[in-house]
């Protein structure tokens, strides 16, 4: 039971509301997940930075790593290592984002596919005896997201952009648990959940040059239903502000901040940071920075690093970036717990994505 406790409180995504999806595209992860400046972003104020009708894509691949031990420590009490528990890995392709864009003089009609939540996680952990002899096996696989489909406008009158859209979220959460033990049959149990349900976003963008450019972007308070139960998962109003600066005298690196507050019953605050300096006209590269805590546990923090490039035309944009994420437990109090006070968690991820846009 305690075990199970450990594993409840420090995979939140998979028993609740899922885990964050902090970016949008290519561009917006090595970015840092920077969302409310760049025009693919979920500011829909930000379509007025299209001038032309764009069609893109985004397929991704993502990969987790989990490394889970109790410390141990001599009759002295000197801690003297860690003994593993389990360890899993996970990856899975997709696609990550999609929109389209029609500008029509000062408006902009568009239509966006961004993830949401994710519930995707694997963990397996193997039960030995004092002779090291495999008398029981249990493995978690947990599958699904959530995602919107969003009809969004805006509109630009000189410096000055607002936008607001409609998200319709759709997804799905698959839990399948498996206990294996030696001479009897497996043990196993399967969950499919389906949901649904809507959000509204507004947003506003100031950019008086080409220099320096403002945003504001609202998210509402919603919820989205399971079509099998009763279970409803509640999300909270955000509220983002992004600043983007570019030196004058033509140096060709653009500086992007951005800095978002859920509400929550005790609420959170995310940051991010990313730099993109152009090379040679039409390439760019990218760094990126984003710390945010879990919404469950709020000592537990996800630190990301994040590269990438790009490439520009009249016609074609193409955009490539990776990640490193790595959610610290270190401030956790497991103690709580009774004897596995001792217990480490060492989890971390990684994200590679590729962005495709076409200009017609």
């Amino acid at each position: 039971m305690p075990l199970l406790l450990i594993l409840f409180l420090s995979l939140p995504g998979v028993n609740n509301l899922g885990d964050r999806v902090y970016y949008v595209d290519g561009r917006s992860l090595s970015l840092g997940g920077i969302s409310s400046l760049i025009s693919s972003g979920n500011n829909p104020a930000c379509f007025c930075l299209i001038d032309r009708i764009s069609l893109s894509i985004t397929p991704s691949y993502a990969r987790t790593s989990e490394h889970r031990g109790l410390r141990v420590y001599d009759s002295y009490g000197n801690n003297i290592g860690v003994s593993t528990i389990s360890k899993s890995t996970d990856g899975n392709i997709g696609v990550a984002a999609g929109a389209a864009v029609i500008p029509i003089k000062g408006f902009r009609a568009g239509f966006q596919y961004a993830p949401l939540w994710a519930f995707d996680y694997y963990y397996r952990r193997e039960y030995r005896d004092d002779f090291f002899q495999l008398f029981r096996v249990e493995i978690h696989e947990y599958t699904g997201s959530l995602y919107s489909l969003a009809p969004a406008l805006s509109f630009a009158y000189k410096f000055l952009s607002i936008g607001i859209r409609e998200d319709f979220i759709q997804g799905n959460k698959d839990a399948l648990i498996t206990i294996v033990k030696p001479d009897l049959p497996d043990s196993v149990i399967q969950q499919n959940e389906s949901f649904e349900g809507k959000l509204t976003r507004a947003g506003i963008m100031i950019k008086p040059n080409e220099h320096l450019a403002l945003a504001y972007s609202y998210s509402s308070e919603h919820s989205v239903d399971c079509k099998e139960t009763a279970l409803r998962l509640n999300y909270p109003a955000s509220h983002t502000i992004g600043c983007s600066y570019q030196p004058a005298a033509r140096i060709p690196t653009r500086f992007y901040g951005e800095y978002c507050r859920e509400m929550w019953s005790n609420a959170l605050n995310i940051y991010k940071i990313g730099i993109e300096h152009m090379i040679v006209q039409n390439y760019s590269i990218r760094y990126g920075f984003c710390v945010f805590p879990d919404y469950k546990q709020s000592a537990i923090w996800t630190t990301v690093l994040s590269i990438g490039g790009g490439y520009q035309t009249k016609k074609i944009n193409f955009d490539i970036a990776y990640s490193y994420n790595k959610r610290d437990y270190s401030s956790n109090d497991f103690t709580s717990l009774k004897d596995l006070g001792n217990i480490e968690i060492d989890e971390s991820s990684s994200i590679f994505l590729i962005s495709l846009s076409l200009i017609l």
